[in-house]
């Protein structure tokens, strides 16, 4: 493990990252990691290969990994068909296990969705990125959403925190905090 990082830290190096600094702020954060990248869909690009339990393991009708935004959401359409059961029985049966319940949603999906689940959600991820790509712009528009939940959860007295995933880098941390983000999940923008 140790000469691994000897040789990531070298790397990093080489493009301006001071793995040392990162993990220096990392010490007093707590972090949750999670991925769905472009390159995370992995799994059936070799026939008759065995799965390696990495990865999303499906791809869509093309050869290989997805190779751009399109074939990527092609991609996330297939998985969400495959998905069993409706969303407020599978929350529920979590809920029932002392399992956080976590619900994320597009920018472009509107907060109203999730009305008849906030007795029964534990976090609501913002999305403020589009999905699939690393190194976004933080959409702006997001802040309304993050406002207008936070309203909600306080005027229902409801336990849920709000997270921000996309786009989140010191130039903006302030400004997402003060429209009632909880939990900020930094990508890319941590090692710049």
């Amino acid at each position: 493990m140790i000469s691994n990082y000897r040789i990531a830290k070298e790397k990093y190096k080489k493009i301006g990252v001071d793995t040392e600094s990162a993990l220096e702020l990392l010490g007093c954060i707590l972090i949750s990691i999670h991925c769905w990248q472009l390159d995370d869909c992995a799994g059936f690009e070799n026939q008759d290969s065995s799965l390696s339990g990495g990865g999303i393991l499906s791809t869509g009708d093309y050869p290989g990994k997805a190779r751009n935004l399109s074939e990527l959401l092609s991609d996330l359409e297939i998985v969400l068909t495959l998905m069993p059961g409706d969303i407020e029985r599978e929350l529920r049966y979590l809920k029932s296990k002392n399992i956080l319940t976590l619900v994320a949603i597009d920018p472009d999906v509107n907060i109203n969705c999730l009305d008849q689940y906030l007795k029964i959600i534990d976090n609501i991820i913002v999305m403020s990125a589009y999905l699939g790509f690393g190194s976004q712009k933080f959409i702006k528009k997001c802040l309304k959403k993050v406002s207008r939940l936070k309203k909600i959860i306080t005027n229902h007295n409801l336990n849920i925190s709000i997270s921000v995933d996309g786009g989140v880098n010191r130039n903006n941390e302030i400004e997402i905090i003060e429209k009632g983000a909880d939990i900020l999940i930094y990508g890319s923008s941590l090692f710049k």
